[in-house]
Parts: structure tokens; sequence; C-alpha cells
């Protein structure tokens, strides 16, 4: 705009307006004065309104100098509310877009009064003037038009990583921040289809935090949460590579998924994860088998094929959870196929 400002000048005097010129000067001192302002640390919506101020005081200025009503720079006015849009937001638009309207309707009651404002310039300064302002006016319906694509795309990629948001807070337990039984049907859908067109093995685990109730009657409710955090933890500690999977499966159940694993792959993990939650020591008086919480494991590999469903494969894998916590807790119980193969004592 300061770059446009000299040109002007030259412009309207060279075309013997010399009072326009002098307006187009104090218009540019008045944006040095707001952008040094600016640079002081002024809010940037202040600034913005005493810029679309100082573009009013140009319009009007010059409006009163080429006849009023029906002077050139009347239709400028119209850019003021896309120009405070622009700088100030939808608040300041709504306020200079009253502001020029009273502004016009003022010129339109000095015409309908029969008062006659000077003409400073000749026809060549009017034409000028009309053709420097339907350029300005083009240029600020562009500009409109930039900002509400780019508050268009913006919008679009605010509801985006709002969706991506809800789906993530959707598919994660609240609790211990892992993902939850929804999104673990999904996973382990997913790769049952995968493996079965693979012909690769698929084990699953199902973990059970062992005298849980007991746990809670002895600390409360508060310490039973964090208590679950800790396990969690604990599992998801365990399955390092980025193709394993671990959720909660409902209370104190965990579930974990291991793509590509046979059952000695299996059996490791499920290892891992006792041994981390063992060295997690989360004191545990009233349980059972140890004096810290322990964990049960049900675990079983397949190589998913149209002769066994999913459903019945996840009920053989709860099966052997349901095993190792009738056969005294604190221990894997793992089935390879369609029986048990191995009972794992910790």
């Amino acid at each position: 705009m300061l770059f446009w400002v000299p040109v002007f000048a030259v412009i309207y005097t060279l075309l013997g307006a010399p009072i326009c010129t002098n307006i187009l000067l104090s218009g540019a001192a008045l944006l040095m004065g707001i952008f040094m302002f600016l640079r002081r640390g002024a809010s940037a919506e202040l600034c913005g309104n005493l810029l679309t101020g100082a573009a009013w005081y140009v319009y009007t200025a010059l409006a009163v100098l080429t006849g009023g009503l029906w002077a050139p720079a009347v239709f400028w006015f119209s850019t003021l509310p896309v120009l405070s849009v622009l700088l100030s937001g939808p608040r300041s638009g709504v306020f200079w877009t009253i502001w020029s309207a009273i502004t016009v309707a003022s010129f339109a009651a000095i015409e309908w009064l029969g008062w006659s404002l000077p003409i400073e310039v000749g026809p060549q300064g009017i034409f000028v003037i009309q053709t420097s302002g339907m350029a300005g006016l083009l240029m600020c319906i562009y500009l409109l038009v930039s900002v509400l694509k780019k508050m268009e795309f913006n919008a679009r990629r605010e509801l985006r990583d709002a969706n991506t948001k809800l789906e993530r807070q959707a598919a994660t337990d609240g609790l211990t921040g892992i993902p939850n039984r929804h999104c673990f049907d999904g996973v382990l859908a997913r790769e049952w289809s995968r493996h079965e067109r693979s012909e690769l093995p698929l084990s699953v685990a199902m973990i059970d935090a062992d005298f849980f109730k007991a746990f809670n009657d002895e600390y409360g409710h508060l310490a039973g949460d964090e208590c679950l955090r800790a396990v969690a933890r604990a599992i998801r500690a365990s399955v390092r590579r980025p193709s394993d999977f671990c959720a909660r499966f409902g209370g104190e159940e965990f579930a974990v998924v291991l793509p590509n694993t046979d059952a000695e792959g299996a059996i490791r993990v499920a290892e891992t994860i006792c041994m981390h939650v063992r060295n997690a020591a989360i004191p545990h008086p009233r349980s059972g088998v140890s004096r810290f919480v322990t964990v049960s494991i049900g675990l079983a590999t397949i190589v998913p094929s149209s002769d066994r469903t999913r459903q019945e494969f996840l009920h053989d894998v709860d099966m052997a959870l349901y095993r190792a916590k009738e056969s005294g807790r604190n221990q894997i119980v793992q089935l390879a196929g369609n029986s048990i193969q191995a009972l794992n004592e910790l």
C-alpha cells in the first residue's frame, strides 16, 4: 500500500489536484504511524481498526473534494468491510459496514438538501480516480475470495483433526490410555483376514490381573485404577514390534494381538509381560499367590483358515485364560490349534 502512495501522489499532482495529493500523503503518514504502533507491541486487532480508519479518512476526504455522493471514491467504501475483516476479524467488519453505510448516507443527505461539494479535479482526474478505485475494489474482492477459501480450508482441516481426535478417543480406553475393546475387535478382524491370505501364524493373549477384586477391597477403587494403569504400562512395554497390539478388553482383563508370531514367540512375549508386571512390584497383601500383583495369561496360536472362525478362536483364548485362573493363577496356559499344548507355571 505504501508503495502506491507516491505513485498516486505524483499522478494527482500532474492532474492538478494538490489537495487530493495532500490527503493521500497524510493518509500515508497515518499508515506509517500505525505500523510503528504495531511494532511497539500494540494488538493486531487494534492496529487493523486504525488502518481501516485511515483508509476511511482518505476515502471520505477524496469523496468530499470530488463531488460527494457521485464521487468515484464513494465506491471505495465497499472495500472497508472487506479490509476490516481481513485485518481485525468479523466484528470489525460489522462495525465498518455500518459506519460506511452512515458515511454514504451522509453524502446522500447532502445531495438531497441541495448542498454542493467542490470538485477539485478535472475529467481526466475523475477517470484516474474511478480506474484506481475499481482496481482497488477488484483487489479487495480477490482478497476476500482468497480469505474465504483459506477459511474453508482451515475449517475442513479443523474438522478433519477433530474427527481424527474423536476417532482416537473412541478407540482409546479412558482409564489406561491404551486401545479399548472396540479397537481390539477391529484390529483382530483385520489381522485375521491378512493372516488367512498369507497363511502365517497369528497369536492372541488374554491377560487377567490376579485377585483384582481383593485388591480393590483392600486399597479402594482409586488405587485399583492406578493398578490397572500400571499393568497396562507393563503390557505395553512388553509388545515392542510396531505390528504388535495391546488393548484393555474389559474390567481387569487385557488382550494382546501378535501378528506373524508362532507359539514359541508368543510364549516369550507372555513371559515378558509377567516379568514386567512382577517388576512393577505393586503390593497386594490379599493375593493368594504373591506379595505383589501378578497376572494370569491365556494364549493361543493359529494359522487362520475357513475351518475356524475368529469368534471360535477368541473363545479358545478365553478358555485358556479360564484354565490359567482355575489352575492357580500367576501362570500361562497356551493353546496351539484346537487343543491345550502346554501349561507354563511361573
